[in-house]
């Protein structure tokens, strides 16, 4: 265990996980009620940890029973690209730990910009059936699905935002966090 008394907490976080090597980072947070206040600490921590970061509720189950996982696949970003393949191994890895049952959601905008299910089976084995599509906003589909699903937790990337319009704009894993009720487990 180690004590930070520090204004930058979260690189000192992020620092003690390098220098000890660790394979996550686990903050608590306590319902989705109080991700509006999130602190921009929080944020920076989420998208900087070279480590998988996960947020546990209050209460939060031992046992996963469902898990979803949260993807992009329509993009044509090499980075992003790469990011999806890295939560779509992490989510199979984990319910294959967990003996849970697996779940992908894709949010889309556009018909013209519809998800290809194909592409995330041809990175993990998963059954169609367990691949939500559907057209709306990210933090609203993946809410509705992960309530559908009875997620227990859910899987995302985000990266680090970039220039102006960043400072300017809410990143959308953000929008996303604030709209959970379940254990969130971010990725870079």
């Amino acid at each position: 265990a180690e004590l930070f008394w520090t204004r930058n907490w979260e690189t000192s976080i992020i620092n003690a996980a390098r220098r000890t090597e660790a394979d996550m980072i686990v903050i608590s947070q306590s319902s989705a009620t109080n991700k509006t206040s999130i602190t921009d600490s929080i944020w920076s921590l989420l998208r900087n940890s070279e480590i998988p970061v996960l947020t546990i509720e209050s209460g939060a189950p031992d046992k996963r029973e469902n898990i979803l996982v949260a993807v992009n696949m329509q993009t044509t970003d090499d980075e992003y690209n790469t990011l999806n393949r890295k939560v779509l191994l992490h989510g199979e890895m984990l319910a294959e730990f967990y003996d849970a049952k697996l779940h992908v959601v894709n949010a889309y905008f556009d018909s013209e910009d519809y998800p290809d299910r194909d592409k995330v089976k041809r990175i993990i084995d998963i059954n169609r059936q367990d691949i939500h599509v559907d057209m709306g906003k990210p933090e609203e589909i993946i809410a509705n699905v992960t309530n559908q699903v009875q997620a227990d937790l859910v899987i995302m990337g985000t990266m680090s935002r970039r220039g102006i319009r960043a400072t300017l704009r809410k990143n959308t894993s953000e929008k996303i966090i604030k709209n959970l009720t379940v254990d969130v487990l971010t990725l870079n």
